[in-house]
């Protein structure tokens, strides 16, 4: 996978956490996240996360005290055992007396045309095939409507809870394949009339869109190449 380009927008009054992005091209791990609070937990869970990606890709054996579910892929099952490991290592090491911070993003693993995925809170992912854009995940925060002040606050992270919920799936990919990360408040009109409107997938103009469509919700997207 290839980051191609990315945008992030704020506003005077309200603004969202910067991005933290890391991979580990060897294995095709990578990972986009937030980290909202007093510390930066980016590198933490990610690479909590690995430790069970290269076991799940090298077939070996580690200790896996949240189980197996037999309706995931091995990718699958190796993203949500990270994640969980992520989950309570935050919780116990940093939350455990008081919530300070906690994470949002997505990881993702690829493997031959494989793609597995593991998202929380935001971002919004959408797959673009064939010049159709696909909704992966979509994701709201706690902001029922557009807002001159903050906060634009995720609706869900790691490491606040004992236990956490995860988004799982994963998809059988092709060539030509992108995907669209967007960390918005909101599911922006502008995003899918750019591409029925051009056919074409230039991330600078609907980058425009959606400021103008909501000036005073800071945001953050991107464009990566799957394949």
């Amino acid at each position: 996978m290839k980051l191609l380009e990315q945008y992030s927008y704020r506003t005077p009054t309200a603004w969202r956490p910067q991005i933290h992005l890391m991979s580990e091209e060897t294995i095709g791990f990578y990972s986009a996240s937030f980290s909202w609070g007093e510390i930066d937990l980016g590198e933490k869970a990610f690479e909590n996360v690995r430790i069970f990606v290269e076991a799940a890709l090298n077939q070996s054996e580690v200790t896996n005290p949240f189980g197996i579910n037999e309706s995931l892929t091995s990718l699958e099952n190796a993203l949500l055992s990270g994640c969980s490991l992520a989950n309570s290592v935050i919780y116990r090491l940093i939350n455990g007396s008081s919530l300070s911070s906690g994470i949002e993003g997505l990881w993702m693993v690829k493997q031959s045309k494989e793609l597995a995925m593991a998202h929380i809170g935001q971002p919004q992912v959408y797959l673009f095939r064939e010049n159709h854009l696909v909704p992966l995940f979509a994701a709201t925060d706690f902001v029922a409507k557009p807002l001159s002040r903050g906060p634009f606050l995720p609706n869900k992270m790691l490491g606040l809870f004992a236990h956490t919920h995860m988004n799982i799936q994963s998809l059988s990919i092709e060539k030509g394949d992108q995907l669209i990360l967007l960390a918005h408040s909101f599911t922006p009109k502008g995003l899918f009339d750019s591409i029925h409107s051009n056919q074409t997938l230039d991330l600078k103009i609907i980058y425009n869109k959606i400021v103008q469509e909501y000036a005073q919700c800071p945001f953050w997207i991107s464009r990566y190449q799957v394949i």
